[in-house]
């Protein structure tokens, strides 16, 4: 019988790893895989308004950067 229990146990212990990387695993929905083409666009277009407001905040830096705080 405690040979039975140990298998249980390891049994569950390796399910519930396994349940818990599938739920934090990112898998492509629906819309990835049936509307590829415009999904990537939309996805592009979040990246590049990322990047825009992330050079705003690189040239603002090297402003204060090369000026000083002017406390």
């Amino acid at each position: 019988m405690d040979f039975r229990k140990q298998i249980l146990s390891i049994f569950l212990c390796f399910l519930l790893s396994a349940l818990s990387v599938l739920a934090f695993s990112q898998t492509p929905n629906r819309k990835e895989w049936l509307k590829q083409k415009k999904t990537q666009r939309k996805y592009f277009a979040e990246q590049l308004a990322h990047l825009q407001v992330y050079k705003e905040l690189l040239e603002k830096g090297y402003d204060i950067a090369n000026k000083g705080l002017s406390l």
